[in-house]
C-alpha cells in the first residue's frame, strides 16, 4: 500500500538529495521535474515486482531503455517512463485482479477505463495529476503515469498499410461506441457500416476486434513492433523476438531494471549513436505544456478546482 513519504504519496525509498533541482548535461532538472520523476520511480518499482511476482516478463523500452543506458536513470529531459512486453505477457497482466494493484495504484487498461481507450495500459498513481491536454476529460483516470506498451508482430512492406488501414476502421469503430468522437453526418457507405455493427456488437467486442488485428502477423514475423502506433513508431521502435528473450538488469536512479541484453543493438536500431547527446538546443524539452502535472495533488481534487487548460 501506498503511503507518504518526502511529502509524496509514494513508498519508495528515494536516493539522497533526489528531489532537489540540479543540473544534468548542461540541463537544469528544476524540482518539479524531480517530483514527477519520483512518482513515476515509485510506480516503475510497483509494477515491476507485481509482474514479478506473477511471472510476467517485462522489460524496459524506449526512451526509459536509453536512460538506464546512457544516463543510469531519467534523461535529464525527459518526464515519462516506457515498459514493454510481448503478447502472452500482456494478457497475462489484463488477467490479473484489481486487487493486485492497491490503491491509489491503478492499471488503467483497454477494458477497465474506455472514457479513454489505448490499446495499451498505463499504470497510473491516483493521488496525482497528470491531464493529457487533448484528452482532458474528468471521466477517467488522469493520474501521472508509466506507459505498458505491448509489442506485436511487425508485418511487412506489403501487409503493414492494409492492417494498419483496419487498425484505425476499428479504432474509430470503438471512439464511436464510447462516443468520444460524434458519428460524421456523412453518407459514406464505411460510416454507414460502422453504425451498423456498433448497433450490433459491444464496446468490448470492439476493443477485442481492435487487440486481435494489432497481434495478427504475430506468430508469422521475426520482428516486433508498436502496432499500437502510428506508422512512423512502427518503423522505428522495433525488435527482433529473439532480442527480448534474454535480460539483464540496468542502473536506474537506485533501481535495478530488466532490460533487453541486446539493448546496445536495440538502441542503436531505434536512434543511431544513442550515447551521444542531442545538441544543447534540443534539450530539455519535456511535456510541460502538453501534459499538465502535478505530483501533490489528486487529480479528482484539480478537477474539482474547475481545472482548464489556459
Amino acid at each position: 500500500m501506498c503511503v507518504h513519504k518526502y511529502g509524496l504519496p509514494i513508498s519508495i525509498d528515494l536516493p539522497k538529495d533526489f528531489l532537489k533541482e540540479e543540473t544534468k548535461c548542461d540541463v537544469v532538472v528544476p524540482a518539479k521535474l524531480k517530483k514527477i520523476w519520483a512518482v513515476e520511480l515509485d510506480l516503475l518499482k510497483v509494477f515491476l515486482d507485481v509482474c514479478q511476482a506473477n511471472d510476467i516478463k517485462v522489460q524496459v523500452f524506449a526512451g526509459t531503455l536509453l536512460g538506464a543506458a546512457r544516463h543510469k536513470g531519467f534523461i535529464p529531459w525527459d518526464d515519462d517512463a516506457d515498459v514493454c512486453m510481448d503478447r502472452n505477457n500482456f494478457n497475462k497482466l489484463l488477467s490479473l485482479p484489481r486487487t493486485a494493484f492497491p490503491e491509489p495504484y491503478f492499471l488503467q487498461t483497454p477494458y477497465n477505463d474506455q472514457h479513454y481507450y489505448t490499446p495499451f495500459a498505463r499504470f497510473r498513481n491516483s493521488n496525482t495529476t497528470g491531464i493529457i491536454k487533448w484528452n482532458n476529460s474528468s471521466e477517467y483516470n488522469n493520474g501521472i503515469y508509466i506507459d505498458v506498451f505491448v509489442l506485436d508482430g511487425k508485418p511487412n512492406n506489403f501487409l503493414e498499410d492494409f492492417q494498419c488501414r483496419l487498425l484505425a476502421y476499428s479504432d474509430s469503430l470503438i471512439k464511436r461506441k464510447n462516443n468520444s468522437i460524434q458519428a460524421k453526418s456523412n453518407t459514406h457507405w464505411r460510416s454507414y457500416l460502422a453504425s451498423i455493427i456498433c448497433s450490433i456488437m459491444s464496446l468490448n467486442a470492439c476493443i477485442r476486434i481492435h487487440q486481435f488485428l494489432m497481434s495478427l502477423c504475430t506468430p508469422f514475423v521475426r520482428r516486433l513492433t508498436l502496432m499500437s502506433h502510428p506508422k512512423s513508431f512502427i518503423a522505428k521502435y522495433w525488435l527482433f523476438k529473439n532480442e527480448l528473450k534474454d535480460t539483464i538488469l540496468l542502473d536506474f536512479e537506485g533501481l535495478k531494471v530488466p532490460a533487453p541484453k541486446a539493448y546496445d543493438s536495440i538502441l542503436t536500431r531505434i536512434y543511431g549513436e544513442y550515447k551521444r547527446f542531442p545538441p544543447a538546443c534540443e534539450r530539455g524539452k519535456w511535456h510541460e505544456g502538453i501534459i499538465y502535472f502535478d505530483p501533490d495533488t489528486p487529480y479528482k481534487q484539480t478537477f474539482g478546482k474547475g481545472f482548464v487548460w489556459s
